[in-house]
C-alpha cells in the first residue's frame, strides 16, 4: 500500500473518532465514547504498523515531508502534487 492511501486511511480514521467523540460529548451517550475509544487505538495501531518507509521499513514518525528521517530515500507517494 502506498504511502498516499495509507495517509488517507489514518485521515478516515481520525475523523471518525473525532465525529463519534463529539456526538458522545453532546448525547452523553456511552456507546460513542467506547466506539471512539476504539477508533482511537485502530488509529494508533494502523499508524505504527503502516507509516513505514517503503525502503528501510523504519517508522517515518509524525514530522515526515518527502524524505525518510532515517534513511533519507525521497518518499514520492507524499509529494504534492505541482499542477
Amino acid at each position: 500500500m502506498n504511502l498516499r492511501k495509507v495517509k488517507q486511511i489514518m485521515w478516515g480514521i481520525f475523523g471518525a473518532m473525532a465525529l463519534s467523540l463529539l456526538i458522545a460529548a453532546l448525547t452523553d451517550s456511552v456507546i460513542f465514547v467506547v466506539l471512539g475509544t476504539i477508533l482511537l487505538l485502530v488509529f494508533i495501531g494502523f499508524n505504527f504498523s503502516m507509516w513505514r518507509c517503503p525502503y528501510c521499513g523504519e517508522y517515518l514518525g509524525r514530522d515526515t515531508k518527502n524524505f525518510c528521517p532515517s534513511c533519507g530515500h525521497e518518499l514520492e507517494d507524499l509529494k504534492e502534487d505541482t499542477k
